[in-house]
């Protein structure tokens, strides 16, 4: 009886210790294949809009300046690390990069009216300035809304965003404007559209049309011999979303985790944040770095509505990760513990009364 005794207690010393080193891993296990890509790519981003029957999500991995840390923030201006202030005009979400001192950056935007935007960084092309259309730096505009953020403050779906590069020459007033970026936007009817330029400096349209699904890495899907960093490392990740994303072909199956996943399959080692936005219910999740498996939830009417006229509300995502205590089921331990003393004492109380 001793013997059985002491054989359970150390089965359960060992399960408990096992719970308590298991429950301090965050990060999933990567396979080889994953592991070598996120060595060969430095820098990067992906965005991602999947649309099925009246289901719609919007994704990112933020990638690059891994030594910066992300933030999202709520209100209707960006107060930067300089001193400066970015106007939208409205209050929205936005996220990007940020210094100790505040924001460095600003990346992706998100609407109450479920108006989605990030964008790829690529190599610049002289833009075309068409003489048909006004320049949207000479229009008339609020002059409290920062230039950058003009088709935010325009619009709100996609079919008004495809109107407005139709109207205006966008670029930031210079003897030379280029472009060295492309734009994916997406809304809550489930259309999506990446804006960008062609070889010739073109303003172009890639529209979703029948597909279920739109991608956008770091080659010009209107030019794609232009790739920010070595193309392969682009179609790799193109590729990758593509084939995880022609799967989702029934409603239910598409869920911010679906989307997390693929987020998760794509990411490269300067990674610094992911976002899975819902345009119809404006719920985000976000998840820091590499570790899909703790995700920070928002809603931007929640968040918004509990803000004054002018206040912003910044969350500095490390600082939030970094309060998730480091081994978060540490209670397993003791409880296990109690529980095998417990076990002890029926035990000897049987034997007692045998």
């Amino acid at each position: 009886m001793k013997k059985r005794i002491g054989y359970f207690i150390i089965m359960c010393l060992s399960f408990s210790i096992f719970c308590y080193v298991d429950s301090g891993t965050f990060s999933r296990t990567l396979d080889r294949n994953q592991e070598d890509a996120l060595d060969s790519i430095q820098g990067s981003c992906s965005i991602i809009t999947c649309t099925v029957g009246d289901e719609v999500l919007f994704g990112y991995n933020h990638d690059g300046h891994e030594d910066l840390e992300p933030y999202i923030l709520f209100g209707d201006h960006i107060p930067f690390s300089d001193g400066e202030n970015s106007s939208f005009g409205k209050p929205i979400c936005n996220t990007g990069r940020m210094l100790p001192n505040g924001p460095r950056d600003s990346y992706a935007k998100l609407t109450t009216d479920g108006l989605c935007f990030a964008y790829n960084s690529l190599p610049s092309i002289p833009m075309y300035i068409d003489p048909y259309k006004e320049n949207y730096s000479d229009t008339v505009v609020d002059p409290g809304v920062d230039f950058w953020n003009g088709p935010v403050y325009e619009c709100s779906t996609v079919e008004e965003i495809i109107a407005f590069y139709n109207q205006y020459n966008y670029f930031y007033p210079s003897p030379n404007p280029q472009w060295s970026w492309q734009e994916q936007w997406a809304d809550a009817e489930g259309n999506a559209v990446v804006v960008g330029l062609d070889k010739d400096g073109n303003v172009t349209f890639t529209e979703m049309n029948e597909s279920q699904y739109m991608i956008s890495t770091n080659f010009n899907l209107a030019y794609p011999e232009s790739c920010d960093g070595p193309c392969g490392d682009s179609t790799w990740r193109y590729n990758k979303a593509s084939e995880m994303l022609q799967n989702i072909v029934e409603e239910e199956s598409l869920t911010a985790d679906a989307i997390r996943d693929v987020l998760e399959a794509i990411s490269v080692e300067s990674t610094v944040h992911s976002l899975v936005f819902n345009p119809k219910t404006l719920d985000i999740y976000v998840y820091y770095r590499h570790d899909f498996s703790k995700v920070f939830e928002f809603n931007i009417e929640e968040e918004l509505s509990t803000l004054s006229a002018g206040e912003v509300r910044l969350y500095n995502l490390k600082e939030m990760y970094d309060a998730i205590p480091e081994f978060p089921s540490l209670i397993i331990l003791p409880l296990f513990m109690i529980a095998t003393l417990m076990t002890v004492m029926v035990f000897r109380k049987r034997r007692f009364k045998s």
